[in-house]
């Protein structure tokens, strides 16, 4: 009666293990007493109801498990983004280190060009200045030398000479002679590289 009662007050107050205690106590006192019947089916309840233990049991195991598999599998994610990130990182940083070295060799490949250009053209401007100097000196030395002889000459011919009409030739040569030797000094003013600026003027 005492077992009777503690089973049915761990069964209101759903403490299985007490039931089974309770019903392990139950089925040995119905063997003591011939009560076959009785002992089997409290040795059934008994069983099944340590085996739904062992089952509740198992199955917190399996959850503890689960729960323990999803947090390692989570941590595991989070180290390989982790990797990833940095990676990336890295990548990037790669890039961003080629794209200033490209952007540097662009700038200096600019530079030397925009230097090779002025250099060309400083050395054609040199060229033609020392061409226009060349033909300057050239007129001035050759052309100026020889026109400069012919108005001497034609002036002292002209002192020299009595008859008119050779007088008035000679007047005209070295006349002409003159005119050429000044509009040759203006050629050669102009033509000079350092004569054609407003202060040389």
């Amino acid at each position: 009666e005492k077992a009777e009662q503690a089973k049915a007050i761990a069964v209101e107050n759903e403490d299985i293990n007490t039931v089974i205690n309770a019903t392990n106590l139950l089925a040995e006192a119905y063997i003591q007493t011939g009560q076959a019947t009785e002992a089997y089916e409290n040795l059934k309840l008994a069983k099944r109801l340590n085996d739904s233990i062992i089952h509740l049991q198992f199955n917190e195991d399996i959850s503890a498990m689960q729960a323990k598999f999803d947090v390692e599998s989570k941590d595991k994610e989070i180290k390989i983004l982790a990797q990833e990130a940095t990676i990336n990182d890295e990548k990037l940083g790669r890039q961003r280190l080629w794209l200033a070295l490209l952007s540097l060799l662009v700038l200096t490949v600019g530079v030397a060009a925009f230097n090779y250009i002025n250099r060309v053209k400083l050395n054609k401007k040199l060229q033609e200045m020392e061409l226009r100097s060349k033909i300057a000196a050239d007129l001035h030395d050759e052309v100026g030398s020889s026109l400069s002889s012919i108005h001497l000459l034609s002036a002292m011919a002209h002192n020299k000479e009595k008859e008119a009409g050779q007088k008035k030739l000679m007047e005209s040569v070295s006349t002409n002679a003159k005119e050429t030797i000044e509009k040759m000094s203006d050629i050669v003013w102009l033509i000079k590289p350092v004569e054609n600026d407003g202060e040389s003027l």
